[in-house]
């Protein structure tokens, strides 16, 4: 009798064990897919930009609820180079948009612009003799008043 309830108590063991084991490799592919939902992420976002890039349209607006997973994300476009953060962790890809923005779940909406304020206004001078040509503008729509240019 007492070696049934030995064989029962080691065959819970090794099962605690096998659970434990399984658990950790389940875990593990959990992380292996965020890392490979990210990464996709960014690819997409790269591509985007680069049908943006690529198009006759003049303007794109982007809102971050709809290209961020969630609050804990953060976009960085710049150099072109998408840089999506998350997690202590960075995803990049490449893309042909030359503009440079930063977007984040609270951040509101960013509207890029394509083409010159000069082509679109007319000659624009600056006061010295020369002209105001702000190529790939980006404008920061919502969350405060004004608007910020930041082209490079």
């Amino acid at each position: 009798m007492i070696e049934f309830t030995l064989s029962r108590v080691v065959l819970m063991a090794c099962g605690v064990a096998v659970l434990a084991v399984a658990m950790a490799a389940v875990d593990g592919a959990g992380d292996r897919i965020d890392s490979d939902l990210d990464q996709e992420t960014a690819d997409r976002i790269a591509a985007a930009l680069d049908g943006f890039n690529g198009s006759v349209a003049d303007e794109c607006v982007l809102d971050p609820r709809d290209l961020l997973p969630s609050g804990d994300h953060l976009l960085c476009v710049e150099d072109n180079l998408v840089r999506l953060e998350h997690g202590g962790r960075v995803y990049t890809a490449h893309t042909a948009y030359p503009g440079k923005f930063t977007l984040s779940w609270g951040s509101g909406e960013i509207v890029l612009v394509k083409g010159s304020v000069a082509e679109r206004l007319g000659d624009v001078p600056d006061g010295v003799g020369e002209h105001v040509d702000l190529l790939y503008g980006v404008v920061q729509v919502g969350r405060g008043a004004g608007a910020a240019v930041d082209a490079p």
